[in-house]
Order: structure tokens, then sequence, then C-alpha cells
């Protein structure tokens, strides 16, 4: 009994996964547009700055912002733990505060926002899969309960070969 329900539980989390996908792949389109538009504003004030700025100073910036698509994996580290987002805020406080704001405001977003929605949909599938996989197995033990009952009616039918609704043993 414990194997199936081991199976059961993985049945469980299989189907969930496979029942957000949807609404997983549209959270990951959210973040990416997030991503993408706090990276734009962030590449805009930086390529600003650095025109005016000696190059020293400006490796530190090229490190995370050197590009759009290093800025938006600088974005994506800073929320799921690949680096420490106060890391990532550092380079910036010199061209100006308007920054450290906005990417205080992303991180606060999209983890406290964004990703606790997403949990919350999955928890919510899961509890729903679950639901409907009892109910499909409660229905399996009711109709494997009545076929045993069908065969045993029948096995009764067999030995009662007179039709008299009683049988004995000789």
């Amino acid at each position: 009994i414990r194997v199936v329900r081991f199976f059961s539980e993985l049945r469980i989390m299989v189907n969930g996964i496979l029942g957000s996908a949807k609404s997983l792949l549209w959270a990951l389109v959210l973040l990416l547009l997030v991503m993408f538009l706090v990276g734009v504003t962030i590449m805009q004030f930086t390529t600003m700055w650095m025109k005016e700025e000696e190059q020293d100073v400006i490796d530190g910036i090229l490190l995370f912002y050197g590009s759009l698509p290093r800025t938006i994996i600088t974005l994506y580290m800073a929320i799921s733990g690949g680096i420490d987002w106060r890391d990532a805020v550092q380079p910036l406080t010199p061209i100006s505060m308007v920054l450290e704001f906005l990417f205080a405001g992303y991180v606060f977003f999209t983890v406290f926002c964004c990703l606790n929605i997403v949990t919350g949909i999955f928890v919510d599938n899961a509890k729903a899969l679950k639901a409907a996989d009892e109910d499909a197995m409660l229905q399996e033990e009711v109709a494997e309960r009545r076929r045993w009952i069908s065969q045993v009616a029948d096995l009764f039918a067999k030995v009662d070969a007179d039709d008299t609704g009683e049988f004995t043993f000789h």
C-alpha cells in the first residue's frame, strides 16, 4: 500500500507540472517582459553615463550590464539566487540613485508578486489534481469491488445447480 501511495504522489506531482505548464509559460513571458523593460531602462542610463566616464570605472558596469542579454541575465540571477542583488546594484550606485530604487522595485515586484503568484498557482493546481486523483482512485476501487461481487455472485449461481437458491456441500 505504501508503494501505491508513493506512486500516487509521484503521479500527482507529474500531473501538477503538466497541468501547470500553460500557467508556467505565461509566468515566464511575464518575467521576461519585466526583465526586458527593466533591462532596457538600465541600459539607457548606463550607456549615457559611460560616455562621460573613464575606462576603469566602466569595467565594473560592463561586467553586469555590458549588453542587453548580459543585463537580463544579471536581473534573472538577482531574483533566483545566482548573485546577491546588492552586488548587482552596487555598480549602478555612481550612475543614479533612481537606478538603485528601480532595481529594488524590480526585485520586490518579481520576488514578492510574480514568483509568489506562480507558486500559488502551482499549489492550487496540485490541490485540485490531488482531489481529482483521489476521486479517480475511489471510483476505481468501487468498480473493482463491483467486479468482485459480480464474480462471487456468478460463483454462487454455478454452485446452485438446481436454481433453489440454496447449496450444500457433500
